[in-house]
């Protein structure tokens, strides 16, 4: 089941996800200009949030990246949840589950571009749902205490939408960010994305 969106239109979710690839690519292959994927340049001011640049799967699985990538690196999903065109946006949303690594994807796309190709779809947002050999980053694993994401993260948590059971992060909740979940002080989950509809 998708968890959200946000209010943002589609046009401008996919040029803050082309700067948060270009970000990404930057890092991996040497420093060139960040552009969107029509050419135009970005800037810093375009990112939304600093807090998707800090948290990816595997290094490489971060929101608003091409379908693509996700079924290059880990094929087709287990399971898809029923694709909805949401009002708010007039995107088609899915949700893509990869049961063994206990990974959900939250997927969506303009819907006539995805009649033609699934491969339209971008990443909406992505949950850790439990135990998993994925490597999230700064080497964080569930089970890890509360104080360490509390640590790792100084400065970028936002206060007012966390509370003992999630640690959020970012300056755009309740819209997009991070959320880390806890059980007891132990992590037990996350979601990186848009969250809100």
């Amino acid at each position: 089941m998708h968890t959200g969106g946000s209010n943002t239109p589609l046009k401008n979710k996919l040029k803050i996800g082309s700067f948060i690839m270009a970000l990404f690519l930057m890092s991996l292959a040497g420093c060139q200009q960040p552009q969107t994927d029509n050419g135009d340049s970005v800037t810093v001011s375009d990112v939304v949030d600093s807090a998707f640049l800090q948290d990816t799967i595997d290094g490489w699985l971060t929101p608003y990246i091409s379908i693509r990538k996700v079924i290059e690196c880990w094929g087709n999903p287990d399971s898809l949840s029923e694709a909805v065109v949401l009002e708010f946006d007039g995107a088609l949303h899915q949700s893509w589950f990869y049961q063994k690594k206990n990974v959900r994807i939250d997927v969506y796309g303009d819907s006539a571009e995805v009649a033609k190709s699934r491969l339209a779809l971008s990443v909406d947002g992505i949950a850790v749902t439990g135990p998993t050999d994925c490597q999230m980053s700064h080497s964080i694993s569930i089970g890890d205490d509360r104080e360490r994401l509390e640590q790792q993260y100084h400065g970028v948590i936002n206060a007012e939408y966390s509370n003992d059971q999630q640690l959020s992060l970012g300056n755009q909740m309740p819209y997009w960010g991070v959320i880390y979940f806890f059980e007891e002080g132990k992590l037990v989950g996350m979601y990186n994305g848009s969250m809100a509809e």
